[in-house]
């Protein structure tokens, strides 16, 4: 059985998640403490991999600081982490860093314990155990957060991205609110639309007018298409649902 004294170079692994409120980046400083001390302590040498991720990143090409220690595994005598469900709440990615870890022969270090996946069946399920509990936290995070926008948006906040050209969002209400400068441009185009011109030539007229999109610069063709496709123009609060 390893002990902490037997290891010398470690992949210190940090992950904090921005859909989660109660975490940020005072989180991510206080773990990396925490483990910076530790190794200290152990007299680790050690090589910091750390990442903030926004959204699920169900996939492990959404978590380029953990494919890359995966990759650069060899050369560490183990993984350092806060928890478990640091390295990973997505039970796909899971499978893949206990194989690694198997294929590699090397544990993964928290403070308070060794797991020793290629050698230890009681640790593996113990590592499997707890990716199962943190994918199921996952996913019920995920579905309260999906209904609080739902009703969100059908109180009629804004809530999915930046707000569209012809409006600013009321930091206070959390609603959207004409800006009757941009508005005026938004008004021509649909009045344009409406006329039967398409895209291209409302673009050629707008630039050729001197009308400016949000940016100050002049129009191009797609921000004219997500103007007219867009169902706020038509009143409506909308809560985009991101699928692949």
């Amino acid at each position: 059985m390893a002990l902490l004294k037997d290891f010398k170079y470690v992949a210190m692994y940090l992950r904090i998640s921005q859909e989660k409120k109660s975490e940020n980046f005072e989180t991510l400083s206080n773990h990396r403490r925490l483990l910076t001390d530790f190794a200290n302590k152990n007299g680790y040498s050690y090589k910091a991999y750390e990442e903030v991720l926004s959204g699920g990143a169900s996939e492990l090409e959404q978590r380029p600081q953990l494919q890359k220690l995966l990759n650069e595994l060899e050369q560490f005598d183990a993984i350092l982490v806060v928890e478990l469900s640091r390295l990973s709440r997505n039970g796909l990615i899971s499978e893949t860093v206990l194989q690694f870890c198997k294929d590699y022969d090397k544990p993964i270090i928290t403070p308070d314990k060794i797991y020793d996946l290629a050698n230890n069946d009681n640790d593996v399920l113990t590592f499997r155990f707890g990716s199962l509990i943190a994918s199921q936290e996952h996913a019920l995070i995920g579905k309260r957060s999906k209904y609080n926008k739902i009703q969100m948006a059908r109180a009629g906040f804004h809530i999915s991205g930046s707000a569209p050209f012809g409006y600013v969002r009321n930091s206070t209400t959390k609603k959207l609110e004409i800006n009757e400068e941009e508005a005026k441009t938004v008004r021509y185009i649909f009045t344009l639309h409406s006329q039967g011109l398409g895209s291209f030539k409302i673009r050629e007229m707008l630039n050729a007018e001197g009308y400016k999109s949000s940016t100050g610069r002049p129009f191009n063709l797609p921000s004219i298409k997500r103007i007219i496709q867009n169902p706020v123009y038509k009143g409506w609060t909308v809560f985009t649902d991101r699928k692949k």
